[in-house]
C-alpha cells in the first residue's frame, strides 16, 4: 500500500521518471482519520439547501449539541449558521467507491445541491489534524458558511477500492502516523 504517495506516483508516470519516493506500509500499520470540508460562501440559503437535500433522498435530522465528526460512514454532520445536521444521504447501485461518505458529499451535497466543482476555491479540505470544533467554530464566527464533518474512511474501504483499482474520492484519506521527513546534513570524514 502506498500511504500519502499517489500523488507522486502520478506526478512521475507523467513525467516518464523510473521512480519516486514515497511510504510503503501495511494497512494495518496506519490509520485514516477524518477529512473535512469548509464552505466560505454558500450558493444558496441554508433552508434551501437543506430542501434540496431532501428533495434528493437524504435524510435530515436537527442536532441538539455540539456537531462531531460522525462515529461511523453513513452519515454526515453539517454545521450551518446556529444550528447542526446529520444528513443520511442516499447509496446508489453503483460501486463500493461511489458510495463512500465523500463520493456522496462531492456529488449530493457540493456539485448536486450546490452547485458547485469539488475545485471551487470556496472549499477548504481540512485534514484531520483539526478538531470538529475549529470547523464548526469558522462556521460560527462566520468566517465559513457550511462545515462539512464526514467520518473517516475505513481501511478496509480503502484496501477494496484499490483492489478494484478504482480511484478515491479527492482528499479523502488523512493517513496517520504522518511519516517524519526533513532533511539530514552530515560531514564525511576524507
Amino acid at each position: 500500500m502506498v500511504a500519502d504517495g499517489n500523488h507522486r506516483s502520478l506526478a512521475a508516470q507523467t513525467g516518464g521518471l523510473p521512480r519516486f519516493l514515497s511510504v510503503v506500509t501495511t494497512p494495518r500499520s496506519v490509520a485514516i482519520q477524518p477529512y473535512n470540508r469548509l464552505v466560505s460562501e454558500l450558493t444558496t440559503t441554508p433552508d434551501e439547501l437543506l430542501d434540496r437535500l431532501r428533495a434528493a433522498g437524504a435524510e435530515v435530522t436537527p442536532i441538539d449539541g455540539p456537531v462531531e465528526v460522525p462515529a461511523a460512514g453513513g452519515t454526515v454532520h453539517l454545521r450551518l449558521p446556529g444550528q447542526g445536521y446529520a444528513v443520511t444521504l442516499p447509496h446508489g447501485a453503483g460501486a463500493r467507491m461511489e458510495n463512500l461518505d465523500h463520493a456522496l458529499v462531492e456529488r449530493l451535497l457540493l456539485r448536486d445541491a450546490l452547485g458547485l466543482d469539488p475545485g471551487d476555491k470556496r472549499i477548504t479540505y481540512v485534514g484531520g489534524d483539526y478538531p470538529a470544533s475549529w470547523l464548526t467554530g469558522e462556521v460560527d464566527a462566520g468566517r465559513a458558511e457550511l462545515a462539512i464533518l464526514i467520518a473517516p474512511v475505513t481501511v478496509d474501504d480503502f484496501v477494496a477500492v484499490n483492489l478494484a483499482r478504482e480511484k478515491m474520492p479527492r482528499k479523502s484519506t488523512w493517513f496517520t502516523p504522518k511519516a517524519r521527513g526533513g532533511l539530514v546534513v552530515a560531514e564525511l570524514p576524507r
